[in-house]
């Protein structure tokens, strides 16, 4: 009869096998769900939604079919990614058609280079398409390969959280604060304190990803204001300041230049 030692160290081991084999199964089965379906809850975070999109394609993209769930990337790996700026275009062409632009008109505006196709377009799901495709021309060729059910699924899922988010910050509170605004400004100070050499260098960052926002939701009938928190949300460590996107009255959206 082996010695009580071994014996445990025998159990022991068999239990580390059997834990690591639930593990990985674990690991396989939230790699491989169907992370594509909109989600029970009322709001997702734009990252939950790109890595829906990623994972999607990860079933069909031999280039990132090996990567993890897109759940463990980076945050600036989501950003970066074409469902990143995919979702971002779609979600502002949405923001563009509330200020009063048509769907040809928004894309025109996102798409430049487009514009003809796009205006040749027989209806809305066609302008989409053709907007997305030109989007994925520019930022990464080979997505075009995948298909055109694959691009649809994907820019499906940009396109619902878009609207989501729209109908949830027409329903609640604006951010900031119209109580917040200090002092109107312009397009163009906005511009200038976000779009240059330095600020256009490195990494894809919130800022850049708020300023980015902000740029292409701007309408000519739009006003840009400087925001800043109250006193007392600046003693809490909590304050914010910066610029508003400001339609009919209501901040959109913004940017952080100062916090603590």
């Amino acid at each position: 009869m082996p010695p009580l030692s071994v014996t445990w160290l025998v159990l022991g081991t068999l239990a580390l096998i059997g834990l690591v084999g639930i593990i990985i199964i674990r690991a396989r089965n939230s790699s491989n769900q169907d992370d594509t379906t909109a989600s029970d809850k009322d709001y997702e975070s734009h990252e939950d939604v790109v890595c829906r999109m990623v994972n999607l394609r990860r079933r069909h993209d031999k280039r990132i079919k090996k990567e993890p769930n897109a759940r463990n990337w980076m945050m600036w790996q989501l950003w970066e990614s074409p469902e990143g700026y995919l979702l971002r275009c779609i979600t502002d062409v949405l923001w563009l058609q509330d200020g009063g632009m048509t769907p040809t008109e928004a894309w025109t505006k996102i798409c430049p280079g487009a514009t003809g196709q796009i205006a040749a377009a027989s209806d809305e799901a066609e302008i989409l398409r053709v907007g997305v495709r030109r989007i994925l021309t520019v930022i990464d060729p080979p997505y075009l390969d995948l298909g055109q059910s694959v691009i649809d699924k994907v820019s499906a899922i940009a396109e619902l959280h878009g609207g989501k988010e729209l109908a949830a910050y027409q329903a609640g509170k604006p951010y900031p604060s119209v109580e917040w605004l200090t002092q109107k400004s312009s397009f163009e100070e906005f511009e200038a304190k976000h779009f240059n050499e330095r600020t256009m260098q490195g990494p894809v960052t919130k800022t850049w990803f708020q300023a980015t926002n902000f740029r292409d939701r701007f309408l000519p009938t739009d006003e840009v204001w400087l925001y800043d928190s109250p006193a007392s949300y600046w003693q809490n460590l909590g304050g914010r300041a910066g610029f508003a996107l400001v339609r009919q009255g209501r901040p959109i959206t913004y940017t952080t230049t100062k916090m603590n």
